[in-house]
């Protein structure tokens, strides 16, 4: 029995879609720090385990098993599609840098976040309950600090981050750990960038008040950005 050529080709397509699948199944793994130890028979995480649950669960949602005549196929990703306009970092430090956002974005509904307008910039003050989550947020402040002195950017599929990370040479990012959060001083000289600096402070209320319903988004810009 002779098979027909576009079932042939169809069971190809899937096999590499699953590979796919599974290469984005290890990169989250990675991502979130899971490891085994061969002296412990258990795995163990950094953070809590439902941060692994909640970024497998986006990943298989993020792949549709769809049939069209007799062809299965698994759409891509559409977050993989973005224009990565500075790359898109996959070092030590990125991963770290990424499981603690994601952390933070799974717990949004434990942080509190107050900001206030000062002549060149923002003050902000964002705060946990959790001792826990108090050192996830403190980290990722302090990882943040580092990018964006060193120039290695992340969300440069977002203009908003793209653009922070581009200008960041003009303006000034200070920040201090306080009793239970941490708190951060964004300014510019530059009227302009001062207007960046208010739509990346809506961006971040944005994350605290809905965490990954948000951040999949392209952020809040100044008119002048493209």
């Amino acid at each position: 029995m002779r098979l027909p050529l576009i079932f042939i080709l169809s069971q190809y397509s899937l096999f590499f879609s699953l590979v796919n699948y599974l290469q984005d199944l290890i990169n989250v793994i990675d991502q979130v720090g899971l490891k085994f130890s061969p002296f412990v028979t258990e795995w163990y995480l950094p953070f809590s385990s439902s941060v692994l649950y909640a970024a497998l669960s986006r990943v298989f949602l993020s792949r549709v098993l769809s049939y069209n005549g007799s062809i299965f196929s698994i759409q891509a990703n559409p977050m993989n599609q973005h224009n990565y306009r500075h790359g898109r970092g996959n070092d030590e430090a990125h991963q770290r840098d990424s499981a603690l956002f994601a952390e933070l974005l799974h717990q949004h509904h434990q942080l509190k976040r107050e900001s206030r307008s000062i002549p060149k910039g923002i003050i902000a003050r964002t705060t946990a309950s959790n001792p826990a989550l108090v050192a996830v947020l403190q980290a990722h402040v302090s990882g943040m600090e580092q990018r964006f002195g060193s120039g290695r950017a992340i969300r440069s599929w977002d203009p908003l981050f793209a653009a922070l990370f581009e200008f960041r040479d003009q303006m000034r990012m200070q920040y201090r750990n306080i009793e239970n959060g941490v708190e951060a001083e964004l300014t510019s000289d530059d009227p302009k960038l001062i207007e960046l600096i208010h739509s990346h402070d809506q961006t971040l209320h944005q994350f605290v008040d809905f965490g990954y319903e948000k951040s999949g988004h392209i952020s809040p810009k100044p008119d002048w950005l493209e």
